[in-house]
């Protein structure tokens, strides 16, 4: 496998996230092709591990970074999106449970889902004239705080690519904190797998990390995004999610339920 295959930090530092022309149609196939995948029906065997899931076995780092990343993203971004990115954590360590998948570095799993969102807050938003995807913006400013605060280049550039990754649908083929931050953001605001998620775990979650107006604020920011920078991978999902109807399927996040 390249280490410029599409969504990789390699290929974002030479593309600056924007897509060939000819790269537009094939992003789009895979991404409804990933969709479906990930909305089709949950087998018995999953569903088994499903009602297994429990909050209080995920364990939030207590750890100087963890502390250091939750007062920079309190500080940058608006309640409504802070909160996105703690349930962002929730929802990926949850499915994880589900698919009986251990994350492989909880601390870096944790800081990465909060820090997923940088490129949408005002101070790294378009941050890099070059850049033309949110997620390129995000990523590259992960991977400087955490080169900052004494992190270990591998783990930065793993922090910066997972985040880069996080708007395409992945597999554990870029690893487990790839795919699962991406499951959780989906999650959070696509619904992918909002259906595998019990009820009570929801309303804890919800409860602690309140919508407000998320999707008011987000889906501004998307046609924003879409508009302005139509040759990204972020503006494909976006298409796609319209094309599969991803945000109509669930009563989520105001009303989360169980669905089937």
């Amino acid at each position: 496998m390249s280490d410029k295959k599409i969504g990789t930090l390699a290929w974002a530092k030479e593309t600056g996230g924007r897509l060939h022309p000819t790269q537009l149609e094939a992003v789009m196939r895979e991404m409804l092709k990933a969709q479906a995948r990930a909305l089709a029906d949950v087998s018995k065997p999953a569903r088994e591990a499903i009602a297994k899931m429990d909050l209080d076995l995920i364990r939030i780092p207590d750890s100087a970074l963890a502390k250091k990343v939750e007062s920079h993203v309190s500080k940058l971004s608006p309640a409504p999106l802070t909160n996105h990115v703690y349930r962002t954590f929730y929802w990926g360590a949850l499915l994880a449970q589900a698919d009986g998948v251990r994350i492989e570095d909880e601390e870096l799993f944790y800081v990465t889902s909060l820090l997923h969102d940088l490129g949408v807050t005002d101070q790294h938003r378009c941050a890099h004239d070059h850049i033309g995807d949110f997620s390129v913006d995000s990523g590259f400013a992960a991977h400087d705080f955490l080169v900052g605060e004494g992190v270990e280049e591998e783990r930065a550039e793993a922090a910066a690519q997972a985040i880069i990754l996080h708007v395409q649908i992945v597999g554990e083929e870029f690893g487990t904190m790839a795919k699962y931050l991406q499951d959780g953001a989906w999650t959070d605001l696509s619904c992918l797998r909002a259906s595998e998620i019990p009820v009570g775990q929801a309303k804890r979650v919800f409860k602690q990390h309140p919508a407000l107006n998320i999707r008011e604020m987000f889906g501004a920011f998307a046609m924003e995004e879409i508009t302005k920078r139509p040759d990204t991978r972020f503006a494909v999902a976006a298409q796609a999610g319209q094309h599969v109807g991803a945000p109509q399927l669930y009563p989520w996040p105001d009303r989360p339920e169980k669905i089937g």
